[in-house]
């Protein structure tokens, strides 16, 4: 596993996925438990979306909402103590059983995507739409 600043973020149920050539990334899902990337979620989706006003509590909010998802992209070489400083962005979806009988398939809606300025226009962005 790449490593960052002496030691590795990852865990070994984060899946992994590199963009563009560009040096690992991977994919969290983040969890009630951790308050540290709470704030680093809810940091970025209020520097994002600021123009449209406060989403830092709206945000913060919806990821504790059973039935709603936030997936972290976390950057591979930005490991550090904090382990806020690795988020390069985040994904947060509404999943809903669907309608049609099958217990095995679900619906999602995309609520919030964003991204740190510093990864924008690097092609991560499609990474975690898929």
């Amino acid at each position: 596993m790449p490593m960052g600043n002496g030691r590795c973020c990852a865990k070994a149920r984060d899946r992994w996925i590199s963009s563009n050539g560009m040096h690992p990334f991977y994919f969290q899902t983040w969890t009630k438990q951790d308050r540290q990337r709470f704030r680093a979620v809810t940091e970025l989706a209020q520097r994002a979306f600021e123009r449209f006003g406060e989403y830092r509590e709206f945000i913060g909010q919806l990821m504790l909402y059973d039935g709603f998802r936030t997936e972290m992209l976390l950057d591979s070489l930005r490991c550090s103590e904090n382990d806020e400083d690795n988020l390069a962005g985040f994904i947060l979806v509404g999943i809903v059983p669907s309608r049609d009988g099958d217990e095995k398939t679900f619906k999602g809606n995309i609520l919030a995507i964003a991204l740190n300025e510093n990864y924008r226009y690097k092609g991560l962005g499609g990474l975690l739409l898929k």
